[in-house]
């Protein structure tokens, strides 16, 4: 275990509010100099407590280095809608590794991974145009017939909450999560659950948890291409930029302004959770009994009542939590969810065969300002390189 002593500890609750803050800024807020700031990072990163950095060759920018930070951009203020679909029912090695393929070759593909239930499944992350979701279906139904797998679930991103992990719950002396019950047969869930219950009377309504998906932005080469840029290292310089695409600093420093204040492109610092316990990435479906606990849960996640990392996403009765806990409360959360769901599903994420891809400007169309939409490029493509 990394030894984390409290200076340490602040520094990294400072940097995870604002990854982005320069080593001047860390300074004043934690009381110690520039070089100490500097030297604390470069130990978090050589333990790989913080992600290091490293050099990479990306196929559409050429090599770049990428940092302990990198910026995730909310898809709806692209004009796009993220989809999450589960394939369940492979069962044959060379199955998992065309869908997998399948991942490279659909342009609008934002993660992937390796799924456990207890046989294996494969999770996708897509951030589509909406009006092309009926097509998004139809290429996972042609490969159904084609006995690639033998269930899907697919998941549009309409109404979502999400929760950050809570450190006010971490012992940093014990190294342990210290959680509220309310007594020794109660699971902290349930606790919290009450106490959300008591807080809010009256949940959250629809609106307040519904993502709208706006209208495509007007963008030119370069802001796709910063796009990219930040999603590969958000710490990347203005001088560097400048170099790359022969725009002086105060064009670039404009442009990214944009981007952030309109895009909402959020800095992410990339830390080992497992330094703090937190071992078990997840992922539950299933559908709820009564539609009226709903906004229930959206109030339960959304209002920061769950202490860790998580997003829930419903549609219609049915609904997906993504989960980063410690082992050790997955117990209490499934006894929690029990009398609440039908059809209760767990799924291990292998972390071990995941990725996340770079934003892919040549999905936007330049000419018309606008997102590709066509039969060909988000059905025919794909299943043109599959069978190639």
């Amino acid at each position: 275990m990394l030894d984390l002593d409290l200076l340490d500890y602040q520094l990294f609750l400072v940097l995870r509010e604002d990854p982005l803050a320069s080593l001047n800024e860390l300074s004043k807020k934690i009381g110690i100099t520039y070089h100490q700031v500097r030297e604390r990072i470069f130990k978090m990163k050589a333990n790989h407590f913080l992600r290091p950095d490293r050099e990479i060759k990306d196929p559409l920018l050429g090599k770049r280095k990428q940092t302990e930070v990198e910026a995730t951009y909310k898809p709806h203020k692209l004009g796009l809608q993220r989809i999450h679909v589960i394939l369940q029912g492979i069962t044959e090695k060379t199955q998992k590794e065309l869908l997998f393929k399948l991942a490279e070759e659909h342009p609008y593909t934002h993660y992937r991974t390796l799924l456990y239930s207890p046989q294996p499944a494969i999770y996708y992350q897509f951030d589509i145009p909406p009006q092309t979701s009926d097509l998004h279906k139809t290429l996972f139904l042609d490969l159904q017939e084609q006995g690639m797998f033998e269930t899907m679930l697919w998941y549009p991103t309409v109404h979502t909450s999400s929760s950050k992990l809570n450190f006010n719950f971490w012992d940093s002396f014990e190294h342990k999560w210290s959680l509220p019950s309310t007594s020794q047969k109660t699971s902290f869930i349930q606790g919290l659950w009450a106490q959300m219950m008591q807080d809010f009377p009256k949940p959250l309504k629809e609106p307040e948890y519904t993502i709208k998906t706006l209208d495509p932005p007007k963008l030119d080469k370069l802001d796709l291409t910063l796009l990219r840029e930040l999603s590969i290292n958000a710490k990347v310089s203005k001088k560097e930029l400048s170099e790359y695409y022969h725009k002086d600093t105060s064009t670039i420093s404009k442009r990214l302004k944009n981007l952030m204040n309109k895009q909402e492109l959020l800095a992410t610092l990339y830390y080992n959770r497992k330094i703090f316990n937190i071992n078990a990435q997840l992922i539950l479906t299933g559908e709820f009994r009564s539609k009226r606990i709903i906004p229930r849960f959206h109030t339960f996640v959304k209002k920061g009542y769950f202490p860790f990392s998580s997003r829930f996403l419903t549609w219609e009765d049915q609904f997906l939590w993504y989960l980063y806990i410690p082992h050790g409360e997955l117990p209490g959360i499934l006894e929690f969810l029990w009398d609440k769901t039908n059809r209760l599903n767990l799924y291990h994420l292998d972390l071990n065969n995941s990725r996340t891809y770079y934003f892919y400007p040549n999905n936007y169309d330049l000419e018309e300002k606008a997102w590709k939409t066509t039969s060909e490029y988000i059905l025919d493509i794909p299943l043109q390189a599959l069978n190639a």
